[in-house]
């Protein structure tokens, strides 16, 4: 059941081949908090150290001609005292022979995340750097409520030799904690008041999201625009269905996904994608390989081509001991052989033993780590034994080496639990938690290990 959240989570970002503009900026706000579920990418055992990946860009030729050409990404991740990330420092070159200064590194963007004395982000700012300067451009300020959640998100722009205010994300929760309300406004300079963007809201049934309804603001009034709906079995996702608000008022299938797992270990998830044209008319196919630790391997590409699925391409994992991702590459079929892709694919990169995930869009990717300071990496901390997981009113942590800490975060990586206790069994009561997925995370004197836990 391990893979319940990358499904859960990554709903919006289903593997299908995508010519996305590789960014940096996208990778660097994956590590900020969101308000309805949280990455697992902050509080890691094995902090990411340099990320490099390849992407495919097009250009046009003086003749008119379309090319393509690579551009060369690398991301340097520094941490602070209490191994949080600080700063992250893109940098790039590429290979478009029209440009001057290709086959080089150029610095292009500056990353900065500041916390609080709860070690929540509280802001995250973004530098350019322009022929040798380096200037600011945005601040995104994050203000929590008294349960902890967050409560707005500011985003600042720097124009004009001072920061402006751009736009403001304000959210609202239930009594679980569940995130129902979201709403985007823009800074109007003219008025000087906030104008209404769009607006979503959210439906949960025992703490899964069922529906996702968006509205636009048009003509002084809220609009609808998509919904989406999902159904679950078992805490897995098992079909996500787009609808669209038509010109003439009324809602229209656009689109639709089917989630199938293999029994047992749920070593494989297929996912169909389906399109609407009179019925619903497959369109993509994605298979999603684990290995025994339930970390990727492989993902499969399929498209629907004349009443059959036909092969086009692949993603390989290479997975280190310590269930970290440290090289993938995208390859599609040519003649029938498996070649490097010329197409960009969306693909999720597991770390931090698993447990964190990065999507990227991209390749060839490579990374390199950082064990967490003050980790031993000679000392063994003897697998934890989880059960049940799933579970309903409480869950077991069991090793043969005695636990000095426990720590429990829910999705929005609040802590919800912490004990300091010197013992190899730990129960934990989870009677008053909503129903959803959780992180443990158990230390002993010179190890730590990590890991999910299930609520029904």
């Amino acid at each position: 059941m391990k893979k319940t959240l990358l499904i859960i989570v990554g709903v919006f970002l289903v593997c299908n081949i995508c010519r996305a503009q590789c960014e940096p900026d996208a990778i660097a706000q994956s590590f900020l908090p969101q308000s309805s579920y949280f990455n697992g990418l902050q509080n890691m055992d094995y902090q990411i150290d340099t990320l490099y990946w390849d992407c495919w860009n097009k250009n046009t030729s003086p003749g008119g001609w379309p090319y393509q050409y690579i551009v060369h990404n690398r991301l340097k991740f520094l941490y602070d005292s209490e191994n949080r990330i600080s700063q992250i420092h893109a940098c790039f070159y590429d290979s478009d022979p029209s440009k001057a200064n290709t086959e080089q590194w150029n610095d292009k963007y500056k990353y900065h995340y500041e916390y609080n004395a709860d070690g929540k982000i509280i802001s995250y700012k973004k530098e350019e750097k322009n022929v040798n300067n380096w200037s600011n451009t945005d601040i995104y300020n994050y203000v929590y409520g008294e349960n902890g959640l967050i409560d707005t998100i500011q985003w600042v722009h720097f124009g004009g030799g001072s920061y402006l205010f751009r736009y403001q994300y304000i959210y609202s929760y239930d009594e679980a904690n569940n995130c129902i309300y979201s709403k985007l406004v823009s800074f109007n300079s003219n008025s000087g008041l906030w104008d209404n963007v769009f607006l979503h809201q959210f439906t949960y049934d025992n703490g899964y999201m069922t529906t996702d309804l968006k509205q636009i603001w048009d003509n002084d009034s809220w609009n609808y625009s998509d919904s989406i709906s999902y159904s679950y079995e078992n805490g897995q996702i098992t079909n996500q269905t787009h609808l669209t608000w038509s010109y003439y008022g009324n809602w229209c299938n656009y689109e639709n996904y089917i989630y199938e797992y293999v029994p047992l270990e749920y070593k494989y998830i297929y996912i169909t994608q389906q399109t609407w044209d009179n019925g619903w008319v497959n369109k993509s196919y994605t298979v999603k390989q684990f290995n025994e630790s339930e970390s990727p391997i492989e993902y499969g590409f399929y498209a629907w081509q004349n009443g059959t699925w036909v092969k086009k391409g692949v993603c390989e994992y290479t997975i280190d001991g310590n269930d970290n991702c440290t090289y993938a590459v995208c390859k599609e079929l040519v003649g029938g052989e498996l070649a490097d892709s010329r197409d960009n694919y969306s693909m999720d990169l597991l770390f931090n033993n698993g447990i964190s995930k990065l999507s990227i869009t991209g390749q060839r990717f490579h990374v390199s780590y950082l064990q967490t300071t003050g980790m031993n990496e000679n000392h063994v901390f003897e697998k934890a034994n989880v059960f049940p997981n799933p579970g309903t009113n409480q869950f077991t942590i069991q090793t043969d080496t005695p636990f000095t800490k426990v720590i429990v975060y829910d999705l929005t990586g609040c802590q919800i639990y912490n004990q300091t206790l010197s013992e190899t069994t730990i129960r934990i009561n989870t009677e008053n938690w909503p129903s959803g997925v959780y992180f443990w995370k158990a230390y002993d004197s010179n190890s730590a290990q990590s890991g999910k836990w299930i609520k029904y």
